[in-house]
């Protein structure tokens, strides 16, 4: 049986020390490290996501909060890796989704057995399905391969469909995983050093998330990296 390693110990899956020339009068030396995303073949990955949603829409002067909170637990399984990226098999572990608004609240949780009767039952089909993504070494998510299948095999009617169609698009999809994993220089960076990553993605079918974060190496120790990120956040209506 093959070991799954939780995935977030990749934040520094591929690295090595450089230093520079020292100063003789110095017994200062300046360290830089690789930072890539490098899964090994062959091994499994577990990858949770959690995101949580406070949307506050005016709609003819009236104000209404909507709550949302999505779990996604995934299992990795590298099915390639080398110096151009990694063919990673996905497959859904567990999905759990919380959405609260002045309408009612939907929830779902594929954990529990009591939800067979609500809105989103039909979620629960895509739990042990698979798809392929194509991952770069700064872990840019550049192609996803069988989102659609799964999608077009989870049934319900055709509102749900449509939906779901519209949430798990291929560009949605990817820009989706891409806020996640996309956060890799691929290049050797000295502790104090920078690099930017951007990202845009939709919030509940209903506004539009631009993120610019700005990644900054603070320290080294052997394996380890202590990287500190500042995001600024503009939210946008989504055009009709």
């Amino acid at each position: 049986m093959k070991k799954i390693t939780p995935l977030l110990a990749f934040i520094l899956v591929n690295c090595y020390t450089t230093f520079a020339k020292e100063d003789p009068n110095s017994t200062r030396v300046q360290q830089s490290v690789l930072l890539k995303m490098n899964l090994e073949k062959g091994l499994k990955y577990n990858f949770a996501t959690n995101t949580s949603q406070s949307i506050v829409q005016e709609v003819m002067g009236n104000k209404m909060n909507i709550k949302q909170h999505t779990s996604i637990d995934y299992i990795y399984e590298v099915v390639e890796s080398n110096g151009q990226g990694m063919l990673i098999k996905t497959t859904y572990q567990n999905i759990l989704i919380d959405t609260q608004t002045p309408q009612g609240n939907i929830a779902y949780d594929s954990k529990k057995k009591d939800n067979t009767d609500g809105p989103l039952k039909n979620i629960g089909n895509m739990v042990g399905k698979s798809f392929t993504m194509h991952v770069s070494p700064e872990g840019e998510v550049t192609q996803v391969n069988g989102m659609q299948q799964i999608v077009s095999s989870i049934g319900g009617d055709a509102a749900t469909k449509q939906l779901l169609k519209q949430q798990f698009s291929d560009s949605a999809f990817i820009n989706m995983m891409n806020m996640a994993l996309n956060i890799y220089p691929n290049k050797e960076m000295k502790i104090g050093e920078s690099w930017q990553k951007n990202s845009s993605a939709e919030m509940a079918g209903m506004m539009k998330m631009n993120t610019q974060n700005t990644y900054t190496l603070k320290s080294l120790e052997k394996d380890n990296a202590t990287i500190a990120v500042q995001s600024n956040i503009d939210l946008l209506p989504l055009s009709n």
